[in-house]
């Protein structure tokens, strides 16, 4: 009897595999909950360490509005002035065309040019309104100039275009005051991608403006003070911190709003159920990626926060180290994405020194060469002998060539002067130059270039009758 009663309490065998089964089963479910866990919570602790020292982890406060009405009235008149750019110039690109360069004299035959100053009229009218008020972002006001300021690039040459055919005219004074209105919009550009074009523009026209006019000295007084207003900066650690922020409101923590990554609209598709699933199944591997870059990012922070030119050994150096991730990452970047790729994201920041150094370097050389015109026309035309007597009148401290540590170069001969930097190869060749108004094609920038080429602005030094 006791062993009868004691028989129906034990599971059946069938049961018992189906038990086994469904625990292996589970296991594997269990196996990832928990890995799924442990690397959000790594990664919320990375993230709340990054909050703490201050550093943005999301992009929110660039979609925020501008909180002082006058600023939100700058970013709307600078995003009109942008978006009519973009459409109303006919898309013939006149502006970033060498005023000096006899080849592209038939593109202003014809009426041509006549017709493209018709259409660049009121983006720069609006572009004249929005110069005197103060500028912080564009934030919701105009979201798209935030991440794509090629626009803005197009403004900032057309107007270069209209200073340079005041300057060829002669008419210096006017021509110094429309170049200013180019070198203020550069607050708007923030990101040195695009900055490096607008930057390069502006020192054509500088070159173009000494060249072909003379400015009074209240024209070069306060053509050196909007040039001193820049921020000498090569805007690499903010790009670095923005670029992270992107990323990690990308992918975690998921923007307010906006649902998770794997709902968000997608060109060409819906997010469906597969898509959601997907996500969820590979988001620990998608965490741990991420993860993963965070190091990388520190390393390029530390890098981007020395003062230069030892930033460039330092840039090469973790490059090096990091080569074979970075080859992979390019490889893979377009085919497996974050399931795959090696931690080496961040680096790529790093293609930005050499820009953000040739913006720097021209910024450095164009106040020193409106500080030796202001010299010259206190002191009969003369070129001082060296730098050094442009302090304290003209410049408060001459400023370093950021490629060389020390001061830029100044050589005088019989035609002229001219005072650059060494570029990116950091050897003197002499005063060998390129881009608008040297008659040379600009010549590409990156690291590790050896080729001949200086940067800075050459000054005719011509007679009374002469000008």
């Amino acid at each position: 009897m006791t062993g009868a009663a004691l028989t129906p309490s034990v599971p059946p065998r069938r049961t018992r595999r189906r038990l086994i089964v469904l625990v292996i089963l589970l296991i594997p479910f269990a196996v990832h909950a928990v890995w799924d866990q442990v690397e959000a919570t790594l990664l919320a602790r990375d993230i709340a360490a990054i909050a703490r020292r201050g550093e943005p982890v999301d992009v929110l406060t660039r979609r925020q509005p501008p909180a002082d009405p006058e600023q939100r009235r700058s970013a709307s008149l600078y995003a009109a002035a942008a978006h009519l750019a973009h459409w109303q110039t006919a898309g013939l690109a006149f502006e970033n065309k060498d005023l000096d360069d006899h080849t592209t004299d038939a593109l202003f035959s014809g009426g041509k040019l006549d017709a493209y100053l018709r259409d660049a009229e009121p983006p720069l009218m609006l572009l004249t309104a929005a110069t005197p008020l103060q500028f912080v972002r564009f934030g919701s006001v105009a979201p798209d100039l935030e991440t794509n300021q090629s626009d803005l690039q197009t403004l900032t040459a057309m107007n270069c275009l209209a200073a340079d055919l005041l300057s060829v005219r002669g008419d210096g004074d006017l021509a110094v005051d429309t170049l200013i209105r180019s070198i203020r919009l550069q607050r708007a550009l923030t990101i040195p991608f695009y900055r490096q074009f607008s930057v390069s523009r502006i020192y054509g026209s500088l070159r173009l403006l000494l060249r072909h006019s003379q400015p009074g000295a209240d024209a070069l007084r306060r053509l050196q003070a909007a040039l001193e207003e820049w921020p000498d900066d090569d805007g690499l650690v903010d790009e670095v911190l923005r670029s992270r922020a992107e990323l990690l409101s990308d992918f975690w923590p998921y923007p307010a709003g906006h649902g998770s990554w794997a709902l968000r609209p997608q060109p060409l598709r819906r997010a469906t159920f597969m898509m959601t699933a997907g996500f969820v199944v590979f988001r620990p591997i998608l965490t741990h990626a991420l993860r993963n870059e965070l190091g990388p990012f520190e390393e390029v922070l530390a890098v981007a926060k020395q003062p230069w030119p030892a930033k460039l050994d330092a840039a090469q150096a973790l490059e090096h180290r990091h080569a074979d991730d970075m080859a992979s990452a390019g490889r893979q970047r377009s085919t497996y994405g974050w399931l795959t790729l090696p931690p080496a994201f961040a680096l790529f920041r790093l293609g930005e020194l050499p820009v953000g150094g040739a913006n720097l370097a021209m910024r450095r050389t164009a106040i020193v060469a409106v500080a030796i015109e202001r010299y010259r026309r206190d002191h009969g035309d003369a070129v001082p002998h060296t730098l050094d007597a442009l302090v304290p009148g003209y410049v408060r401290a001459v400023p370093d060539d950021p490629f060389s540590g020390k001061p830029p170069i100044l050589r005088v001969d019989a035609d002229g002067y001219v005072v650059y930097s060494v570029d990116i190869n950091r050897a003197d060749d002499g005063g060998l130059l390129s881009g608008i108004g040297t008659g040379v094609k600009a010549r590409p920038r990156k690291m590790g270039v050896t080729g001949p080429g200086d940067l800075g602005i050459r000054v005719p030094l011509l007679s009374k009758e002469q000008r």
